[in-house]
């Protein structure tokens, strides 16, 4: 368990709240979406299959099946633009945290400070 909560990985998506938490928690939550689809559909579809096969009506099973069918196509380029988004955050928080840390330390611009002659 240590070596997980050492993880690059993990340190990295810690970070990810600190630059917006808004974006953080939909990109978290399309994630769970995004991986609940496929089975949301499989038993859209079943449904469908299953009015078909006793006469039932097919109204909602195919409603049903339609919905899931647009939001598995139309999640992916959404879930794209929150991930570009918090991606260009991230790096700007983090930037803004380096240079920030780089100030206190006597570091400006980019330069390391001048050298101390003894």
């Amino acid at each position: 368990m240590t070596r997980l909560a050492r993880s690059a990985e993990l340190r990295f998506l810690s970070v990810l709240p600190k630059a917006d938490r808004g974006l953080t928690f939909a990109w978290w939550a399309l994630i769970l979406i995004r991986g609940a689809l496929p089975a949301m559909f499989t038993l859209a579809m079943g449904a469908v299959v299953g009015a078909v096969q006793t006469g039932q009506p097919l109204t909602r099973p195919l409603a049903a099946a339609g919905i899931v069918f647009i939001a598995l196509n139309a999640l992916g380029p959404i879930h794209e633009a929150v991930a570009a988004d918090l991606g260009a955050r991230t790096g700007a928080w983090l930037l803004r945290t380096m240079a920030e840390a780089g100030a206190r330390s006597g570091i400006h611009a980019g330069r390391a400070p001048a050298p101390r002659h003894r």
